[in-house]
């Protein structure tokens, strides 16, 4: 036994030892921590401010494509939708006999167009015309 005790009176000052090193090993990593960990903060902030900057500028050429792409596709639409109610209105109309504004505008250009062969005439044709027309069929 008196083995043990001289073995034990040599380890126990070294694990004494170790074991303060260890607890000032802890300490050191604290305070390291502490120190560089407020210098990393603010390295962190300035790189995360410089990525939020160029993100920003990119998102905003992303917006941009992306609008410029919807107002194209919202034109097409507008466009087929458009061209097929004009083709089906049409449809509807010709079944109901009702001219078109396109056929309104044509029979307006002949009259118009009657009308001034008709001025055109010497006044004595004109009044033959005339009596014709309101004569009473024969």
């Amino acid at each position: 036994m008196a083995k043990k005790t001289a073995v034990t009176k040599r380890v126990g000052p070294r694990i004494q030892e170790s074991a303060q090193n260890i607890w000032r090993a802890g300490l050191g990593a604290f305070a390291l921590a502490e120190e560089e960990g407020s210098k990393l903060f603010t390295a962190l902030v300035k790189k995360g401010t410089s990525f939020e900057t160029k993100n920003r500028a990119r998102l905003g050429k992303v917006v941009a494509d992306v609008e410029g792409t919807v107002e194209v596709v919202r034109d097409r639409t507008i466009g087929k939708v458009g061209s097929t109610v004009e083709t089906r209105m049409a449809g509807v109309l010709h079944r109901l006999n009702i001219p078109t504004h396109g056929e309104i505008k044509h029979l307006t250009s002949r009259v118009d167009n009657l009308t001034k062969a008709i001025d055109k005439r010497p006044a004595r044709t004109r009044r033959v015309a005339r009596k014709r027309a309101s004569a009473p069929p024969a």
